[in-house]
């Protein structure tokens, strides 16, 4: 998946009209003139496939609408627990962590699930695009964001609340 391949569509649930969301990524909204309505993604490939060589969310990257897989991107670790397992009678205990512990596996940096987010919003904005990103969070999303919109150089402003 590169930055000219185009696996989805959008589709205005009012009106039925189809829309490319290529020239900008920023589509959110029909055009049209009708009652509001969210855009729905329709993929090209109708069957849901897990790529379990690629990193992160991009693992579903067949059903994202994103333009590019970013390498770099982070996953949650499974950790199967076998001393609390055993304390509760239970032979196969998993515990997904969405976080930072290198030793597990789990390469959040900055420690929430929220990290799980930022990626795929990022690569679906075109390269070279010089408006910016708008996040209003009070924390863990700005975390996020930020750390992702610096790594790609992509120009964000994070709105804070004051209280």
């Amino acid at each position: 998946m590169n930055q000219t391949s185009q696996h989805y569509s959008l589709r205005c649930p009012v009106c039925g009209k189809t829309h490319d969301d290529a020239p900008t990524g920023f589509l959110l909204s029909c055009p049209e003139i009708h009652a509001p309505a969210l855009l729905r993604a329709q993929y090209a490939n109708p069957r849901f496939e897990i790529r379990a060589d690629l990193p992160g969310m991009f693992r579903f990257a067949e059903w994202l609408p994103v333009r590019r897989i970013l390498p770099d991107a982070p996953g949650p670790a499974v950790i199967h627990s076998e001393q609390i397992g055993r304390c509760l009678g239970l032979e196969r205990l998993f515990f997904v962590l969405s976080g930072y512990w290198p030793e597990r596996g789990a390469f959040m940096t900055t420690g929430s699930f929220k990290e799980l987010e930022a990626p795929p919003v990022c690569a679906r904005i075109p390269d070279g695009e010089r408006r910016s990103l708008v996040v209003s969070s009070a924390g863990n999303t700005a975390r996020a964001f930020l750390r992702v919109c610096s790594m790609r150089e992509i120009p964000a402003i994070i709105v804070v609340p004051e209280a």
